[in-house]
């Protein structure tokens, strides 16, 4: 993707984002996302979903 190809030429290793789950989970995934986390019943009846992608580097080159 063009975006995460100017993120890694300016320095960037992971990319985050957060979506609420009436909104498609599965385009995320499908695109290398890993969910990381989520807060249920935000907003009321729903859950709000964290998902982490590295780019450029592996995460074990980042996490030490």
């Amino acid at each position: 993707m063009h975006l995460e190809q100017v993120a890694i030429a300016k320095g960037a290793v992971i990319s985050m984002l957060d979506i609420f789950d009436f909104q498609p989970e599965g385009f995320y995934l499908k695109h290398s996302y890993e969910p990381i986390g989520e807060i249920k019943g935000f907003p009321e009846g729903h859950r709000r979903v964290y998902f982490l992608k590295t780019i450029g580097l592996s995460i074990s080159a980042i996490v030490q």
